[in-house]
């Protein structure tokens, strides 16, 4: 590891490990905002994502009051979000009230810098120790506060762990700006979508409207069974690998089918080809993933959808075009499913789309592909500043 550092239960350096007040939370009852899970989502402090009981003031809940330096551990949650971990730090004079189903941890200060312990929280080291602990049900997970006090974490010195939270802060901010660059640079690009062509729910500028079956032909694929799957061979995308694609995101745990049943199902029934649009049909519905010269992949068949172009439009002017509410108002009135919607074959071929005139669509797609090769170079600076950051966490909290 490089550094000098115990080996303490995690129990053994906190003041303090507890549930939040029970609270009925109440929609729009507006008083002191009180957490909830969903305050957690995205690893960070959601004040958009509080909830409120028409609570004016403390009272009974003075105790429940979050102060700077608090850690909120989620111990209640799906089995993948079972130990996600916020570092709260006061904003001006807020006051926020301490719910349930999150657990409210102080550090002793003699032993910890809360920032270090949220750095820790992060570590395969401390979420293999969380997994082995994990109580899984049917549609939630959980972890006592018992056995997340038995989790042993790795205890340097105040100063150390200065140094290392010195370190890490300043790698994170940098992957901060950078991800704040990205989004401004979709911010321009939508920008000029709508300088160009207007809201298309609006169609102010009186732009042709057709079908997406005018434009495309509209299908999916040959069925390809869960047994049929492999480890490796020629990629197979289901609609989450088409929304990570989508966000320029590494797929995780990937799916695979055999070079045989491709090639057979290339002969037969064709497979995407640069320029077709994979649309997602489950899950969120209407991602969109521009299919590149390099790609070549099979997909799952009613799960995405695909656009293949007649030449009658710049295709990534559609896909764009599906990023905003003109689009997505259309696919959630259509959306079949009681539970689950989806976005089948046929509503697909009856959306309605706008068609400014070829030259435009190619003019607006010119802008943007400069703005892409700017996303492109900022995200590998993304990429190394991501991993150097990972480096320095396994250097510090790995063995």
């Amino acid at each position: 590891m490089g550094i000098l550092f115990q080996r303490r239960h995690l129990g053994d350096c906190l003041l303090l490990i507890k549930n939040g007040a029970n609270i009925k939370q109440d929609k729009g009852t507006g008083g002191i905002p009180i957490t909830r899970i969903e305050t957690l989502s995205g690893g960070v402090f959601n004040r958009d994502r509080l909830g409120y009981a028409g609570i004016d003031q403390p009272g009974k809940y003075e105790s429940f009051i979050l102060e700077s330096g608090d850690l909120l551990f989620s111990h209640i949650n799906s089995k993948a979000y079972i130990g996600r971990t916020v570092l709260y730090q006061k904003e001006g004079s807020e006051v926020i009230i301490h719910g349930m189903n999150l657990l409210r941890i102080k550090v002793v200060p003699e032993l910890l810098i809360p920032k270090y312990l949220y750095y820790t929280t992060l570590t395969e080291g401390f979420k293999s120790q969380v997994a082995s602990s994990r109580k899984d049900a049917v549609n939630q997970s959980s972890i006592s506060v018992s056995d997340i006090k038995r989790i042993i974490i790795p205890v340097p010195s105040l100063i150390e762990q200065q140094r290392i939270v010195d370190e890490l802060d300043l790698l994170t901010d940098i992957i901060d700006k950078k991800n704040a660059q990205l989004r401004d640079l979709d911010a321009l690009a939508q920008s000029i979508f709508f300088e160009m062509f207007g809201d298309p729910s609006l169609n102010e500028k009186g732009w042709p409207v057709k079908i997406i079956s005018d434009l495309f032909d509209v299908g999916s694929s040959k069925r390809v069974f869960e047994s049929e799957w492999r480890v490796s061979g020629v990629p197979f995308y289901r609609a989450r690998e088409i929304v990570r694609l989508s966000k320029g995101e590494p797929l995780d745990d990937p799916i695979f089918i055999e070079e045989t049943l491709f090639a057979e199902y290339k002969q037969r029934y064709g497979v995407p080809k640069t320029g077709d649009i994979m649309v997602t049909g489950v899950g969120t519905l209407g991602i969109c993933y521009l299919v590149k010269e390099s790609d070549r992949f099979y997909f799952k068949d009613g799960n995405t959808l695909w656009f293949k172009s007649k030449g009658l439009c710049n295709t990534r002017f559609i896909k764009d075009l599906y990023s905003t509410d003109y689009i997505k108002e259309q696919i959630k009135a259509n959306a079949h499913g009681a539970t689950v919607g989806t976005y089948t074959i046929v509503n697909a071929k009856n959306t309605r789309v706008i068609v400014p005139p070829i030259e435009l669509q190619n003019d607006y797609v010119e802008k943007v592909l400069k703005i892409d090769a700017q996303k492109e170079l900022i995200n590998e600076s993304l990429k190394q500043t991501q991993q150097l950051l990972d480096s320095r966490m396994d250097y510090y909290f790995n063995e």
